[in-house]
């Protein structure tokens, strides 16, 4: 249900269960062992034919609607952005006119670590011009 630029939902998933495949992705990507151990790992590609503009940052908004789905329902991911776009490409026989996104490696979470420290929203959130802290009404 994400939304695309012109709805022209420009993504492809590859959904991996296979061990052998999962071990080769994780090798491509700077061998994070995590996607080998992930029990699934969604590739996310993007078609420019579809979507010349929006063909990298449209899949990415489907991604994140994964992740927080996945989320929902007591799993962890994390979209993993470091890899040989060539090498998943040819592991995963994703054809030459589609371009990899990035990985999502899903399953239970190993650990459930306390949330990190957040900078506040002042640092982000200004009102009519860059700088001028947003005020809350």
């Amino acid at each position: 249900m994400a939304p695309s630029a012109g709805n022209r939902q420009p993504w492809r998933f590859v959904v991996t269960r296979d061990p052998k495949i999962r071990r080769a992705l994780a090798m491509a990507a700077n061998n994070e062992d995590f996607i080998r151990q992930a029990p699934v790992v969604i590739t996310v590609l993007g078609d420019p034919e579809v979507s010349k503009k929006w063909h990298m940052r449209d899949p990415m908004i489907a991604a994140e609607h994964i992740v927080l789905q996945a989320v929902e329902e007591g799993l962890g991911t994390c979209w993993i952005g470091a890899f040989n776009e060539a090498r998943v490409k040819k592991v995963l026989k994703v054809p030459k006119s589609l371009r990899v996104v990035c990985l999502l490696p899903i399953g239970k979470p190993a650990e459930a670590p306390e949330a990190r420290s957040r900078k506040p929203l002042a640092e982000f959130f200004f009102e009519n011009s860059f700088g001028n802290p947003l005020v809350s009404h």
